[in-house]
């Protein structure tokens, strides 16, 4: 893995890991810090309340072909399946990429 997937992989990690933890305190940890830790040193952080149904969520929506991103921001609440899927249609019908930014943007909490 170069430098820039690496970066990319740690950001996707970090963003589906805190929507379906519920804890933001990820960013604290190296990716090295992560991989090395194990058993007793394992790096540790509290899961909010419906963590199972969460990451649940999550991996039906990656397997779906939605983005990280995408997921975890459905997962935590900050959008709505819905407002996906209607931009995503947006495209298909041939809106541009500014017109379903445009929506996403309104649809944002």
């Amino acid at each position: 893995m170069n430098e820039g997937e690496r970066v990319g992989a740690w950001t996707d990690f970090t963003v589906m890991a805190a929507a379906v933890v519920g804890d933001t305190r990820l960013d604290t940890f190296t990716f090295d810090e992560l991989a090395a830790s194990s058993g007793a040193d394992a790096a540790r952080l509290l899961a909010t309340s419906g963590v199972g149904m969460r990451d649940e969520t999550a991996y039906q929506l990656l397997s779906l072909g939605y983005s990280a991103r995408e997921t975890a921001d459905v997962v935590s609440g900050r959008i709505t399946l819905h407002a996906l899927d209607t931009a995503r249609r947006m495209m298909a019908v041939g809106l541009g990429r500014d017109e379903a930014a445009d929506y996403l943007d309104a649809q944002y909490r």
